[in-house]
């Protein structure tokens, strides 16, 4: 190729790496008025983070171990403080990490389920919140959290004096709403719960499940999910847990319900977004190379993509544009 070809090739990189960059701006740009959710692959356990305009809100934060990786991915998405950190129940595999979390970010109040415990991680992560005089409050059913004119989070359980059936059940159950989309985030509650919400008679549809106790058989009934309704279910799990969690009953409900299943332990971490009307999910997938990323049960209107293909073509024009172009 002669050196006139050349320099043409690599003015039109050059031009479709400059656009490439404004659309990723742009991108960015109209993302930051969206509400996006983080499932973050911890392991046998629970960590999410909702980021909607100005507001942080962390959910759980996986065992002691994984605080560092929960910090860490923070910051990889640029979130340097919390508005809110809530710990739905005492058990390690949700509450370990967050002490961590406090001693690194900025947390400006602590929601937890008021159902005391000894174990040391919670204890710890008490004692911790109590010396860095971060107020601490007990979620309970009616609470209201609000993020933004048309964003809020609304505590649908435990109810204020518990069920009585043991710290899964008493978990705190989240539903995040922004525009006409909602997430319904079931933290480690089972059947019992489950039941109560239901006959309770609140609106329980949400476009978006995250599966109650990482999918055992002692959740996700069958009745429940017909109220949800979700178009993607979200199930975190680690991989070759103990458990034999996700139960196979309740990935064949789910299927029954043609919801699009997403699962930490196969896909990674699982990022949601919506602008208020449709959904966006990109996954950091696990699965071996040349292997296509799973979609089982894909929701049409569920848009999906990888969150490093567009970086992957960026970084590609620039290793030819100044790094051995002379090979095309």
């Amino acid at each position: 190729m002669n050196s006139r070809h050349i320099n043409s090739v690599r003015t039109f990189l050059l031009a479709m790496l400059l656009a490439l960059a404004a659309a990723s701006v742009s991108g960015a740009a109209y993302a930051a008025g969206n509400m996006t959710v983080h499932f973050l692959d911890v392991g046998q356990g629970d960590c999410i983070l909702i980021q909607c305009g100005q507001k942080n809100v962390l959910i759980d934060g996986g065992e002691y171990e994984m605080g560092p990786v929960v910090v860490s991915y923070l910051t990889s998405v640029g979130t340097d403080s919390l508005d809110l950190v809530v710990a739905t129940h005492p058990h390690s595999d949700h509450v370990g990490g967050l002490s961590f979390v406090l001693r690194n970010i900025p947390v400006r109040q602590v929601l937890d389920s008021g159902k005391p415990h000894t174990t040391s991680s919670y204890t710890r992560f008490l004692s911790l919140a109590d010396q860095m005089e971060i107020p601490l409050k007990a979620g309970a059913f009616g609470q209201i959290i609000p993020l933004g004119p048309d964003a809020r989070i609304e505590v649908l359980s435990p109810p204020s004096e518990g069920y009585g059936l043991g710290l899964n059940e008493d978990s705190i159950v989240l539903r995040a709403t922004f525009g006409s989309v909602s997430f319904l985030l079931m933290s480690d509650v089972g059947t019992a719960a489950e039941q109560s919400l239901l006959d309770s008679h609140r609106g329980l549809q949400s476009e978006v499940l995250k599966v109650g106790h990482h999918a055992s058989p002692y959740s996700s009934q069958p009745a429940f999910l017909r109220a949800v309704m979700p178009s993607v279910s979200v199930i975190t799990v680690g991989s070759g847990n103990d458990y034999g969690y996700p139960s196979f009953r309740v990935l064949r409900s789910l299927a029954a319900q043609g919801s699009a299943v997403y699962r930490t332990d196969q896909d990674g971490d699982i990022v949601v977004s919506t602008d208020g009307k449709g959904l966006t999910v990109t996954t950091s997938s696990k699965q071996p190379d040349g292997e296509m990323p799973r979609d089982d049960f894909a929701s049409p209107d569920v848009e999906q993509t990888s969150h490093t293909s567009i970086w992957d073509l960026l970084m590609w024009i620039l290793k030819y544009l100044f790094g051995g172009g002379d090979q095309i």
